[in-house]
């Protein structure tokens, strides 16, 4: 099968597109075989007419950050633009403020459906719950994927997201390591960014009607917005860099 992909690396978060069409019955093959062929990639999407659809079916911010500045590139744009863009695991289009001579995305995120205490087995943190993805904020608890997985365990006896994360937010929460499950292709990230996980994060701490936070993360640097109009979170951004690799052919 011959492919033509396309690497995205947001804020260090890296994105395989697959450029060519691959039938849904297949995707989930050819994902598998890609994520063995490439490694040091975090996810995979498939990008369709009008539409970005992740290999999981998840939602990713970062991933969709990078697909708007494909599309400002694809369509010869050069001047600031605002664009709407399709993506798995949101309801409806999300709008993106592309600079594409920046290389610079601020997309507008779905907002958390719930946010809530979490404490199960000496775990204690925030449950924020999205479309396409649940993010489990701990805060003052460093990172490590033997701590993940003793996490997932005891969250999946209850609970089978499309993706799951893990925000370890540490040094008077300003930085911050995302690790994201996606139990679809059985795959576990230490991610070099999470912009859905920043965006968790920001609504957990955001207190006043505009809130803005800067993580840095293992391989970049992600700021999120919070509006609020009393306690109700009435819209969020997350923004930062988008560079691509140039597309190649390839053979599966």
């Amino acid at each position: 099968m011959k492919l033509n992909i396309q690497e995205s690396n947001a804020a260090g978060n890296t994105t395989l597109f697959v450029l060519s069409t691959v039938e849904e019955t297949v995707r989930s093959h050819v994902a598998q075989r890609l994520a063995q062929n490439f490694p040091h990639i975090e996810q995979i999407g498939f990008i369709e007419p009008n539409r970005l659809t992740m290999a999981g079916g998840e939602f990713c911010g970062n991933a969709s950050r990078a697909y708007a500045l494909y599309l400002a590139q694809k369509n010869h744009l050069t001047q600031e633009t605002t664009l709407r863009v399709s993506v798995s695991g949101s309801p409806e289009p999300l709008e993106a403020v592309v600079k594409p001579s920046e290389n610079f995305v601020s997309i507008e995120m779905p907002l958390p459906t719930s946010i809530v205490p979490y404490e199960e087995d000496g775990i204690q943190g925030h449950l924020v719950t999205m479309e396409g993805i649940v993010h489990l904020i701990l805060q003052d608890q460093e990172a490590s994927l033997a701590r993940f997985n003793q996490i997932k365990r005891i969250f999946f006896r209850r609970h089978r997201p499309e993706a799951f994360g893990a925000m370890f937010l540490m040094e008077n929460n300003t930085r911050l390591t995302p690790i994201v499950h996606v139990p679809a292709l059985d795959s576990t990230h230490i991610e070099g960014s999470c912009a859905s996980g920043t965006l968790a994060c920001a609504c957990v701490l955001a207190a006043d009607a505009e809130s803005r936070f800067t993580f840095s993360e293992p391989q970049g640097t992600l700021c999120a917005r919070v509006f609020k109009t009393g306690e109700t979170i009435t819209k969020a951004t997350v923004e930062g860099l988008v560079e691509f690799l140039p597309p190649q052919e390839i053979i599966l």
